[in-house]
């Protein structure tokens, strides 16, 4: 079966890729959201737990940081977003 852009566009779930990427770890998980939350990203309730809130700001900041927009908070994201906090400072 070949892979047409409307197939493949709708198997791309942010929120599952970033989970997927945390292990859905909700220790990670809040050591991001309180990540985004000193870069300006405002929670409600830092609660581990990765949503379309979370998903959706890490998609922001790697956009902001000039990174490819692929909702993983990696190593580059991390370094960015840790460098970008100690600038701010």
């Amino acid at each position: 079966m070949p892979y047409t852009k409307a197939y493949t566009e709708s198997r791309f779930d942010p929120v599952k890729i970033a989970n997927d990427y945390l292990n859905g770890d909700s220790k990670k998980i809040k050591q991001v959201q309180y990540i985004l939350q000193a870069l300006g990203y405002s929670f409600d309730k830092i609660d581990g737990i990765c949503g379309p809130k979370t998903t959706k700001y890490i998609g922001e900041l790697q956009k902001e940081l000039g990174l490819n927009v692929d909702y993983k908070f990696g190593p580059h994201t991390i370094e960015k977003a840790l460098a970008l906090i100690k600038e701010n400072w």
